[in-house]
């Protein structure tokens, strides 16, 4: 009897285990997830009309070259970010979003997982060809230029 009791604690004792090693798991992969991508740029969901769509240009240039911005930005196989980039055009930033409200270049850099300031170089930011020191916060609007030079 005593056996059988021994069996069924120890089972339920490995069972226990597993599931916390699952949970352990799944957050930390989450987290991960989370932490490149902002939780503030949502998935556009199936079958929901867009109630946004505009497109502003990003250039970047670095020590005098101009970089190329990947164009899978924000397009998963899973997800398609309310920001991202299309093959289409190089720099041109989709926003086509679900709901209305002003996205910035600080959540276009968040979905793409990098900063928007580099160590070890200046930042000098253009909007439409005027100076801006707003840097991520920049709201994205449509036919915007925004050129970042880092020196």
């Amino acid at each position: 009897m005593v056996h059988k009791y021994m069996k069924k604690v120890n089972a339920l004792i490995i069972f226990s285990l597993f599931l916390v090693l699952l949970v352990l798991f799944s957050f930390s992969k989450n987290k991960n997830s989370l932490s490149q991508i902002s939780a503030d740029v949502p998935c556009l969901l199936p079958n929901l009309p867009l109630v946004m769509h505009l497109h502003s240009e990003l250039s970047i240039e670095i020590d005098g070259k101009i970089q190329n911005i990947p164009n899978t930005i924000g397009i998963e196989k899973s997800c398609e970010r309310a920001i991202h980039m299309h093959n289409d055009t190089m720099g041109k930033i989709h926003v086509e979003s679900q709901t209305v409200r002003d996205y910035t270049l600080g959540d276009f850099f968040s979905v793409w997982g990098e900063k928007i300031e580099k160590e070890n170089y200046d930042l000098i930011m253009t909007v439409n060809n005027q100076p801006s020191k707003e840097s991520s916060s920049v709201i994205l609007k449509n036919d915007q230029k925004i050129k970042l030079v880092y020196t």
